[in-house]
C-alpha cells in the first residue's frame, strides 16, 4: 500500500505543467521548445497511467483526491500544454466532489499559491469587499508586482473546475476562498488573463445566489470589473473578450436588481451606453472584428432593457450599417500579409 502511494504521489507530480508553458508563445529557445513539446506528449501517457493507479487503489484519502483533481483538473481546458485526447482523460478523472473535498483542493492547493498576491479589494478571510483598498493608493500598484501566481500554469483551469462543480448552497462555505483568486484573474491588466477571469465569473453566476453578491459587495466588484473589459481594445482577443463579458454582466445585472428598477436600468444603458457605444465603437471602429463582436451581444442587452432601449435605435442602427460597410470593403479588398 505504501508503495502505491509513493507511486501515486509520483504521477501526480509528473502532471504539473511545466512554468515555460506561461509564455509559451514568447519561447524562442529551441531546446526549451523541444523540452515542453515532449512533456506534452509524455503527460498523456502519465495520465493514463495515473487513472489506471487511481482504479487499482479502489480508495483514495482526502489528501489525495485533492492532490490528483488539482493537478489533473489543470489539463482540462485548451491551453497549449494539452493535447488532443488529454482533455477527455481529464474530464474523466475523477467524480463529482463533495464540500470538505472543495474545501482542501481551495485551501490547501490554490490559497497558498496566492497569499503573494492579495487582491486589495477582498477580505481574504470572509471574501467580502473591503471598505476601502489595501495600500491606499498605491494598492493596485502592489498588487500588480511579483505576481508569483503566474508561474503556475493551468491554474485559471483548476479555479474553473472548482466553480463548475460548487452547488448553490456550498456556496456560503467555500465564499472566502473562491473569490479572492477569481477577482484576482479578472482584475489583471493582461487581455489574456483577464479573459480567463472573466469566464470563470460566468460559470461562477450559473449557480451563486444573487443575495451572497449583494450582501458581500461582491456584485458590485464584478460589475466594476466586468465594465472595465471596454477599456481592452486593439488586443487580438478583444472580440473574445466582449463576447464573454457582456453576457455576463447582463446576467450579474439581473441577478443584482430587481425588474423595473432604476437601478437596473441605469446599469443596463451604462453597459451599452457608455461601454460599447461610448467606448468600443468610439475608439474601436476601425476594427471591424470588435464592432462585429459587440453587435453579436447586443442582442441579450436591448432584451434585458425592453422598451428602454428605444433610446439607443438610432446610433445603433447606425453602427450596424457600418460594420457592414467595413465587412464588404474588407471581402472586396482582404488584407495581405
Amino acid at each position: 500500500m505504501a508503495a502505491d502511494a509513493s507511486s501515486f504521489q509520483i504521477s501526480v507530480q509528473k502532471l504539473k505543467v511545466p512554468r515555460d508553458f506561461s509564455d509559451y508563445d514568447k519561447v524562442e529557445d529551441a531546446d526549451t521548445i523541444v523540452r515542453l513539446e515532449q512533456w506534452r506528449e509524455q503527460a498523456v501517457v502519465h495520465l493514463t497511467n495515473l487513472r489506471g493507479l487511481v482504479k487499482s487503489r479502489k480508495h483514495l484519502e482526502r489528501d489525495e483526491q485533492a492532490s490528483l483533481i488539482f493537478a489533473v483538473s489543470s489539463l482540462d481546458g485548451d491551453d497549449s500544454w494539452i493535447s488532443p485526447g488529454m482533455k477527455e482523460l481529464a474530464d474523466d478523472a475523477f467524480e463529482e466532489p463533495d464540500v470538505p473535498l472543495l474545501d482542501q483542493i481551495l485551501s490547501i492547493h490554490l490559497k497558498p499559491i496566492f497569499l503573494a498576491n492579495p487582491h486589495p479589494s477582498i477580505n481574504a478571510a470572509t471574501g467580502r469587499k473591503l471598505p476601502r483598498p489595501l495600500g491606499g493608493p498605491l494598492g493596485q500598484h502592489d498588487f500588480f508586482e511579483g505576481q508569483v501566481w503566474k508561474s503556475n500554469p493551468g491554474l485559471h483551469n483548476a479555479i474553473s473546475w472548482c466553480v463548475r462543480h460548487i452547488k448553490t448552497q456550498a456556496y456560503q462555505k467555500l465564499w472566502h476562498l473562491v473569490i479572492p483568486p477569481v477577482m484576482t484573474l479578472l482584475d489583471d491588466y493582461e487581455v489574456r488573463v483577464k479573459l480567463r477571469g472573466v469566464k470563470i465569473v460566468f460559470e461562477l453566476l450559473q449557480a451563486v445566489p444573487g443575495e451572497l453578491l449583494q450582501r458581500t459587495g461582491v456584485g458590485e466588484l464584478l460589475y466594476s470589473s466586468l465594465k472595465s473589459c471596454f477599456n481592452f481594445l486593439h488586443n487580438p482577443e478583444t472580440p473574445t473578450l466582449f463576447r464573454v463579458s457582456v453576457p455576463a454582466i447582463v446576467s450579474l445585472i439581473t441577478m443584482t436588481t430587481d425588474p423595473g428598477t432604476s437601478q437596473r436600468f441605469e446599469k443596463l444603458c451604462s453597459i451599452l451606453g457608455d461601454g460599447i457605444i461610448g467606448s468600443v465603437w468610439l475608439y474601436g471602429s476601425r476594427e471591424p472584428e470588435t464592432i462585429e463582436a459587440t453587435l453579436e451581444v447586443l442582442p441579450s442587452l436591448i432584451d434585458a432593457l425592453g422598451i428602454a432601449s428605444a433610446r439607443f435605435l438610432k446610433v445603433c442602427s447606425r453602427a450596424v450599417q457600418q460594420c457592414n460597410d467595413e465587412l464588404r470593403v474588407l471581402l472586396l479588398f482582404p488584407v495581405r500579409d
